[in-house]
């Protein structure tokens, strides 16, 4: 998104800003729901 207003001069909209919120939120979502690694014992 930056880059394509930088480089491209294309027009960063609500629409635009909306929807990066809505991918940062996906994103967040998928890795903060994984499990907890296993714990490794020593041996």
């Amino acid at each position: 998104m930056l880059l394509g207003h930088l480089i491209l001069d294309e027009p960063v909209t609500s629409w635009t800003l909306g929807g990066a919120v809505l991918v940062m939120a996906g994103i967040a979502g998928v890795f903060n729901n994984r499990p907890p690694a296993p714990k490794k014992v020593a041996a």
